[in-house]
């Protein structure tokens, strides 16, 4: 087994954040970067059906062209894409640290905060590590990468931590359980809270929990679309 080159730092966040959208077959991304690393990546719209395509946009019916969005050229435009996202990925980026430090926790549940103040940070416009992994995810969905090996920094509870360390042994092209995930970590009867860490996983893909499957050999959840998830064994096996 080849061990996963991508550095799980557990950064306490950066005062320079920047953030950009990202094209993949199975939608848009954005990610969450500064300087020194990534701290988000996730899928732009939780709800995917259909098939995967590699054109922003087309006219074939099974192909779900309306989840590739421009890239960012304005910050308003960033502002206003993170503003109508699904609660669940407001709150991934709350727990990172990427909302302004005066937009209280009730004025994001509410939906009563506004475009302008809402990111921490600015416009990943052209910056290296956002072309790098966009170079990486292009060449994962090529079947041309199978490692990933950029500098990451999300932040967790230490048990957090530990589960997404354990998630990153997972091979290409293999499946776990969290029966064994809870194993690897030292705590073989916490697979519910196991569970739990892998819905909070802020870097999708890159730390892969699509590759945690239940014991039976059921998909079970993932937090971006079981759909999705079955694309992405699909893409590996």
């Amino acid at each position: 087994m080849r061990e996963n080159s991508n550095k799980l730092n557990g950064s306490e966040g950066s005062s320079d954040y920047k953030l950009g959208r990202l094209y993949t077959p199975l939608g848009s991304m954005l990610a969450g970067i500064s300087d020194q690393a990534l701290h988000i990546l996730t899928f732009e719209h939780l709800n995917y059906k259909g098939s995967p395509c590699k054109q922003l946009s087309c006219n074939h019916p099974s192909c779900n062209h309306t989840l590739q969005k421009p890239l960012f050229h304005k910050k308003e435009e960033l502002n206003a894409a993170v503003y109508e996202l699904n609660p669940k990925l407001k709150a991934l980026f709350r727990a990172q640290g990427f909302f302004n430090k005066d937009v209280k926790d009730a004025a994001i549940d509410d939906g009563s905060l506004t475009e302008g103040t809402l990111l921490e940070g600015s416009l990943a416009v052209n910056h290296p590590l956002l072309s790098e992994l966009q170079r990486q995810l292009s060449a994962f969905f090529d079947k041309k990468l199978k490692t990933f090996d950029l500098p990451l920094a999300p932040k967790g509870t230490a048990f957090q931590q530990q589960a997404w360390k354990a998630l990153q042994a997972i091979p290409y092209g293999e499946t776990g359980s969290y029966t064994s995930q809870a194993a690897a970590i030292g705590k073989p009867k916490a697979m519910r809270a196991v569970a739990l860490a892998n819905a909070r996983n802020p870097i999708s893909l890159i730390i892969p929990c699509h590759r945690v499957i239940g014991s039976d050999g059921a998909l079970r959840g993932y937090a971006s679309g079981v759909e999705r998830k079955a694309h992405l064994l699909e893409l590996e096996s």
